[in-house]
């Protein structure tokens, strides 16, 4: 990967993670919202048949705003970063949701051991994977071999 490209793809962590916490947060005022006209119906609750007032309450209007405004600031973060560099920062979303949750939602449960072992794992491949990124500074070069096959072999740089 040329450097430049490296570059483009660290500078694009702080949007990134920007771009998350607006989905996080969408989906938080969309669940709150759904639950406020859950709460209001009782048990003549159906989701079609209070599809309209779902869409039109105010949590679930905003919370479709920010995460669509989340999309859009996804949709720039692809145009200068790897897919495949972006895309695993998306499971810091997992992370923010199980934190978030038991404070957006008093029913939600805290976080059990596994989970906050899940959360460390998750954090652990999200750093390693940047980390990498940082650290990849040797160019390969793919040299043809004799059949179909070619190897991917360390370039020497000379200068």
């Amino acid at each position: 990967m040329p450097e430049n490209q490296r570059s483009k793809n660290l500078k694009a962590i702080p949007l990134i993670l920007f771009a998350v916490t607006m989905m996080v947060t969408g989906q938080v005022l969309e669940k709150k919202g759904i639950q406020i006209v859950k709460e209001a119906a009782g048990d003549e609750f159906g989701f079609f048949s209070h599809l309209f007032v779902i869409i039109f309450n105010p949590y679930v209007l905003i919370g479709l705003i920010v995460y669509v405004f989340s999309a859009f600031t996804w949709l720039f973060i692809l145009n200068s970063a790897d897919l495949s560099f972006a895309y695993p920062f998306l499971a810091v979303s997992y992370v923010a949701i199980i934190i978030v949750s038991p404070m957006a939602f008093p029913n939600e449960r805290w976080p059990d051991a596994w989970k906050i072992l899940a959360i460390l794992l998750i954090i652990a491949g999200v750093l390693a994977m940047a980390q990498g990124e940082r650290l990849r500074e040797k160019n390969y070069q793919r040299i043809p071999c004799e059949g179909d096959g070619e190897i991917i072999a360390e370039s020497v740089n000379n200068e």
